[in-house]
């Protein structure tokens, strides 16, 4: 029996369908992985912002319970087009704690800040993962 003379090319061409299989896995998981990576850079963003504006609304509140030591919180502030809300005051001993939240396009940023009000010096600010 003869061997068949085209043979030869089936193993140069299942070669060049697997290399070319294997290229394009890699490259489309290369191309999604930095369009995922915009998006990471994108989420900082609005979380850089919203830090921002609870950080506004944590320092407008500390002015204002400087102006009037009865201040109770709980409202909204608008800053540009950013919003943001004090919760209201709570009191820890001698110590007042102000509570923050700034939010920008989902991202959430939680502030807590503890000051004394005679002084209003800062002796605690810190990001929290939740407020009431």
């Amino acid at each position: 029996m003869k061997p068949s003379p085209f043979r030869g090319g089936y193993i140069a061409l299942m070669s060049a369908i697997i290399i070319a299989v294997v290229l394009m896995g890699l490259m489309t998981t290369l191309s999604l992985s930095g369009f995922f990576g915009r998006f990471n850079i994108l989420y900082s963003e609005f979380k850089e912002r919203s830090f921002a504006a609870a950080e506004g609304c944590a320092n407008a509140a500390l002015i204002k319970l400087g102006a009037d030591a009865a201040y109770p919180g709980n409202e909204d502030l608008k800053f540009g087009t950013d919003t943001c809300h004090v919760f209201p005051l709570e009191t820890s001993g001698s110590r007042k704690v102000i509570k923050a939240q700034g939010v920008f396009q989902n991202a959430y940023s939680n502030l807590k800040v503890t000051v004394d009000p005679a002084t209003l010096a800062v002796e605690s600010f810190q990001e929290v993962a939740t407020l009431p």
